[in-house]
C-alpha cells in the first residue's frame, strides 16, 4: 500500500509558518572567509513573541514588553544553528510594537549556520531559516542557499504517487485549505541578506552584485506563496514534479520550477574566485567570548535550557507529518454535529487589543472533514466595528478526546491592517475564540 505524503511540497511553508508570529523580518550582513568561517550582523524583527498562540482557555494576560523581548531573544538564540559565539546582543520592543533582536554571530562553517528560527519549549519554527551550500573547485567557490529550508539530514525526492492526477488534485485542495493561514503569516515575512566574500565575484543568480566582492538579495513570503500557487495551477509542471517524486520533497527544499516562479531564478547563488581571508576568525571569536556580559551569558544558558524543554500547547498549530505505518482512521459520522455545536457557541463579540468592541458573526460553515482522530472546518466570519466590516476565512481544528470532539485551535489569514485599525487578524481571531 502506498504511503501518505509526509510533507506535501506546497504545504512546506505552512509547516514552517506554524510559528508563533504573523510577521518576521530578518536582515543579515555576512562577512565570509574562503574557508567558510565568518560573522554576521543579525537584525530580526518579529510581531509578538514565543508565548503568543491561538487556542482556547481563560483570557490571556496582557504581555509584558520587557519579558516578551527577552523571551524572543532567548528563543532566537536557541534556534540559531552553527554559531560558535555571540557578541553585542540587544533586544527591545520598538515603537511599532515589534520585538527587535540584534547581535553579531560568529560561525566556523557557513553550511551549518542559520538564524531566524526560534526554539521555545521544544517547539521549533523554521520560518526564517536558510541553509547554505558551499562548493570549491579549482579555487572557485560556489555559494548558495535555500530559503525556509527543511531538515538537512533528509534529502532527495519521494516515490512518485501511483495516481498522479489524484495526487495533484489532493495537493491543490490542501493548499487551498492552508492558504488563508499561510497568507496571514507569510504576508509579513521579509528577508534581506548582504554578503561580502573573500574574493572577486564572477557571477550571481537572484543576488544583485554590489561591487567586486559584495552582493545583496531581498525576498518575501508573498513571493514564495505566489510562486507556489502559479506552479500548483500549471498541469504540465505538476505532472512533471509528480513523476519525479518532487511533490513530496523529504528535505523541504523547493524544486527549481517553484524557485524560478517565485524568485526569477533556480537558486540564490554567488560564484567567486577565492582570495585571502577578510578577518582573523579565531582571534575575533576569542575576543567575542571574552567580552560577553553576564547578561548575555545568562541569555545563552537560558536558550539552551529552553531548546531542551518539553512540549508546549500550540493551540491552532498542527503537523503535516504522518506515520507511514499508521494509516488514517475512518471518519467519525458524529464529527459534523459536534463541530457545528461548538462553532455555534462562539462569542458574538470580543474586545480587541486596542480596546474596541468587535462583533463576530459566523456567516457560513463550509467544508468539514475528519479522519476519526482530527478534524477541521472552514468557516466564513464577518467581523465589524462601527461602519467597517471585514470578512475572513477561518479554519477551525478539532481533536478527539475519548468519545468527544474538542476544539484545538484556529488559523486565519487576512490583511495586516485588520478593520483599518492596525489589528492583526491572527491576534483578533485569537481574542475572539478565547472569549468563548
Amino acid at each position: 500500500m502506498m504511503r501518505s505524503l509526509a510533507r506535501p511540497l506546497f504545504l512546506v511553508p505552512a509547516a514552517a509558518a506554524l510559528a508563533l508570529t504573523s510577521c518576521l523580518e530578518t536582515d543579515e550582513k555576512i562577512v565570509l572567509n574562503p574557508d567558510g568561517s565568518g560573522k554576521a550582523l543579525v537584525k530580526i524583527r518579529v510581531a509578538g513573541g514565543p508565548d503568543l498562540g491561538i487556542g482556547f482557555g481563560e483570557e490571556a494576560e496582557k504581555p509584558d514588553p520587557g519579558k516578551m523581548a527577552r523571551d524572543t531573544a532567548v528563543g532566537l538564540l536557541g534556534g540559531a544553528q552553527g554559531v560558535e559565539a555571540w557578541s553585542d546582543v540587544r533586544y527591545r520592543v520598538d515603537d511599532e510594537g515589534m520585538t527587535e533582536f540584534t547581535g553579531v554571530a560568529y560561525f566556523p562553517d557557513i553550511t551549518k549556520f542559520s538564524v531566524g528560527s526560534m526554539d521555545s519549549g521544544g517547539m521549533s519554527s523554521d520560518m526564517g531559516n536558510t541553509r547554505w551550500r558551499m562548493e570549491e573547485a579549482g579555487g572557485v567557490i560556489t555559494l548558495s542557499f535555500m530559503p525556509m529550508a527543511g531538515d538537512e539530514d533528509e534529502t532527495g525526492a519521494a516515490d512518485p504517487p501511483e495516481d498522479i492526477e489524484a495526487e495533484i488534485k489532493k495537493q491543490r485542495m490542501e493548499f487551498r485549505q492552508a492558504k488563508p493561514m499561510m497568507a496571514g503569516i507569510m504576508e509579513g515575512m521579509k528577508s534581506r541578506i548582504a554578503i561580502k566574500v573573500a574574493g572577486e565575484i564572477e557571477e550571481t543568480e537572484i543576488f544583485e552584485k554590489k561591487g567586486s566582492n559584495a552582493a545583496t538579495v531581498t525576498y518575501t513570503g508573498r513571493q514564495m506563496l505566489d510562486g507556489m500557487e502559479k506552479v500548483l495551477m500549471d498541469d504540465e509542471v505538476m505532472k512533471k514534479l509528480a513523476a519525479e517524486g518532487s511533490m513530496d520533497s523529504k528535505s523541504g527544499d523547493m524544486p527549481p520550477e517553484v524557485m524560478e516562479s517565485a524568485f526569477g531564478g533556480e537558486d540564490f547563488r554567488i560564484v567567486f574566485k577565492a582570495g585571502e581571508p577578510i578577518f582573523d576568525y579565531q582571534a575575533e571569536v576569542a575576543e567575542a567570548k571574552a567580552g560577553q556580559s553576564d547578561e548575555l551569558k545568562e541569555l545563552i544558558e537560558a536558550s539552551k535550557q529552553e531548546a531542551e524543554g518539553g512540549e508546549i500547547d500550540m493551540g491552532g498549530s498542527f503537523s503535516f507529518d504522518s506515520d507511514d505505518d499508521e494509516p488514517a482512521g475512518d471518519p467519525d459520522p458524529g464529527f459534523e454535529a459536534a463541530a457545528r455545536k461548538h462553532l455555534g457557541s462562539l462569542a458574538p463579540s470580543f474586545t480587541a487589543k486596542n480596546g474596541n468592541e468587535i462583533k463576530a458573526v459566523v456567516d457560513s460553515i463550509g467544508k468539514m472533514e475528519n479522519d476519526g482522530k482530527e478534524g477541521s472546518a472552514e468557516i466564513e466570519v464577518s467581523f465589524s466595528h462601527g461602519d467597517k466590516t471585514e470578512k475572513l476565512t477561518v479554519t477551525a481544528f478539532f481533536s478527539k478526546d475519548g468519545d468527544d470532539w474538542e476544539a484545538s485551535g484556529f488559523s486565519a489569514g487576512g490583511l495586516p491592517d485588520f478593520l483599518g485599525e492596525g489589528l492583526d487578524p491572527v491576534h483578533a481571531v485569537s481574542a475572539w475564540v478565547k472569549k468563548e
